[in-house]
């Protein structure tokens, strides 16, 4: 029937496009069409639609095969609509005759006519009330038809920084999120073809709280992303963010790896992968361990990234990189740590490196049971610290300190925690690392304010759970374990080393080094500050071509000898990392550590 209607390329449109037309999906329609070597622009009457788009133009990325990645995607249980569609298909398409009435028919003539729908866009017209509705979508840069993507090289991980002049001297973005929301939402989100399904509004206490519902490239199910603040603006600009982030971190989406050797054969070209830090050996003896033992003659996928102590490219260990499923064997557990999004590459880099700093001198405190000074947040120059610490205590009942963690290289790094004198969940914790004392203090509060209401609703039909956890460590196995563990009061009394007998101190002045009117002198002065105690940054570009369509830059800072977090006790990573058995790491304050097996033992408290 649309064939009938649509006999011929309607006036005014391209006289050299071809119009697939089909009263059902039909690859042969399609694959016709596009063997003229000519323009196409498929009309597909569908489950209870007809779908107009996308163009496609010979040599162009975005095809149909894009928009059906993206669909799959993007629906909820896609799996079952498409066992529905394999069963029944051939009928279901057979009813949809009926529903081509000629009001449908001339419809679709004339959107078609006014060329309606073009590169990067499909209408659907719905059958059932002639309703309209656009929807855009992404290019799929692995499409096996129209994807594009550059071989990985030297030359394209080199990283060349440029000034980036930002608003404030105390801020470090060089732009405003929530003032991009609207573009962004454009951009990425639609529950039919969008990059990210739908972004949900939701309320936690007295927070404003959004999810970005995502299904990652290899995965079944949604990842959410989320964001949690006093603004529903801004969470939604965080949720959809941190999806965004997690899009890069998952996989190669930007560049096609090349390289496949063995440590041994790579010398100086590649970065050591004990240095990232690796299991106890023990534990590659563990029954049904996922991870292989490192030796430098095992052969691996590698990628290129930035040195900046080399000052140029370096390869990693592609699995030490991305997150996500493949069929090359890692040498040990990794997520998303260091990963980081930002309007441009020295804003990822920036903020990527103070994720890892911050973890890094959690678990350097943690596992060295390190004594840190209590910070008094009265002496505060931002009168929001002390308030937000307060607001917490009046919401919750939970006292809340901060404590300094700062470790050699001097970054400022916090440990915030809430605690409870009776009761359960005891103990909640929470970091961060900033430019100054105040500016980690209140990061590490604002991760802290939705913990506590979050961990205190979902301790108490875990309990007995953790009770288990607490008296066996070796069953914590997720992030949200170590959580239930020192919610456990007798666990939390291990974090007496930190909460009993520490010294109190004032707020000092922020270091002047970040104090520039450019975000790039500030990233130098950090990444000189890690150089002067021996630590390189590596960069590793995760932009991938979704990224750049919304300006945005997608990163993974690696710093070796940092010490990397992991969740589950077996999947632990203290091994290769000399800054753990030396005193001068954290300041001289933590127990004698001299062999791994003086660190400490418990799974740590890392929310």
């Amino acid at each position: 029937m649309l064939a009938d209607r649509l006999s011929a390329v309607p006036a005014g449109l391209d006289p050299d496009l071809v119009l697939a037309v089909s009263d059902a999906p039909d690859p042969a329609v399609l694959a016709a069409a596009r063997a003229t070597g000519r323009p196409v622009l498929p009309v597909i009457a569908e489950m209870g639609h007809v779908r107009i788009g996308p163009l496609e133009r010979p040599g162009e990325p975005g095809c149909s095969d894009c928009l059906s990645i993206r669909r799959h995607r993007a629906a909820t249980r896609s799996a079952e609509r498409e066992a529905v569609w394999l069963r029944h298909g051939e009928s279901m398409a057979g009813a949809m005759s009926p529903l081509l009435v000629p009001a449908a028919l001339d419809l679709v003539a004339a959107l078609v006519a006014g060329a309606a729908a073009g590169r990067g866009g499909i209408l659907l017209v719905d059958l059932a009330d002639l309703a309209v509705t656009p929807h855009s979508f992404l290019p799929d840069p692995l499409c096996g038809r129209c994807g594009e993507l550059p071989d990985d090289s030297p030359e394209r991980a080199r990283v060349t920084l440029v000034p980036r002049p930002k608003p404030a001297l105390d801020q470090y973005r060089v732009w405003d999120a929530e003032h991009e929301l609207d573009r962004l939402i454009r951009t990425y989100v639609d529950d039919h073809t969008g990059l990210v399904n739908s972004l949900t509004p939701a309320a936690l206490g007295s927070l404003a709280v959004a999810g970005a519902a995502i299904r990652l490239r290899g995965t079944t199910v949604f990842e959410p992303g989320f964001g949690r603040s006093r603004s529903y603006r801004r969470s939604s600009a965080i949720a959809l963010l941190e999806a965004l982030e997690r899009y890069g971190a998952i996989g190669p989406g930007g560049r096609r790896g090349t390289v496949r050797a063995s440590y041994a054969s790579l010398g100086d070209r590649a970065v050591d992968p004990r240095s990232l830090g690796l299991h106890p050996p023990t534990h590659y003896a563990l029954p049904d361990f996922p991870y292989r033992p490192f030796t430098v003659d095992a052969v691996c996928r590698w990628v290129w990234g930035h040195s900046f102590a080399a000052g140029g490219p370096v390869l990693v260990p592609e699995r030490n990189v991305y997150y996500g499923r493949s069929d090359d064997q890692p040498f040990c557990y990794e997520l998303a740590n260091g990963c980081a999004l930002g309007s441009c590459l020295e804003e990822a880099i920036f903020h990527g490196i103070l994720e890892v700093l911050e973890r890094d001198a959690f678990l350097l405190t943690w596992y060295t049971r390190a004594r840190a000074p209590r910070i008094d947040l009265g002496t505060a120059r931002d009168p929001g610290i002390p308030l937000v610490a307060a607001a917490i205590t009046a919401e919750t009942g939970y006292l809340v300190e901060c404590y300094d963690i700062t470790p050699d290289h001097g970054v400022p790094c916090v440990w915030a925690l809430a605690r409870t004198l009776s009761g359960e969940p005891a103990t909640i914790s929470a970091a961060a690392a900033g430019t100054s004392l105040e500016h980690a203090a209140a990061g590490a509060l604002a991760e802290l304010g939705p913990m506590v209401p979050t961990v205190r609703e979902h301790f108490p039909p875990n309990a007995d759970r953790a009770r288990t956890l607490a008296a066996d460590g070796s069953r914590v196995r997720s992030m949200i374990d170590h959580y239930l563990v020192y919610g456990v009061r007798s666990a939390a009394e291990r974090l007496s080393f930190l909460t009993e007998g520490t010294t109190r101190v004032p707020f000092p002045p922020p270091p002047e080094g970040f104090r520039h009117q450019d975000l790039t002198l500030d990233l130098e002065f950090l990444i000189d500050r890690l150089a002067d105690v021996g630590l390189d940054v590596i960069v590793v570009d995760l932009t991938t071509p979704e990224h750049r369509a919304g300006g945005l830059r997608c990163v993974k800072v690696l710093v070796p000898g940092a010490v990397p977090m992991t969740f589950g006790e077996q999947n632990r990573r203290t091994w290769g990392l000399p800054r753990l058995l030396d005193p001068a790491a954290v300041r001289g304050r933590g127990m004698p550590v001299r062999v791994h097996a003086d660190l400490n033992p418990d799974p740590h408290p890392f929310p």
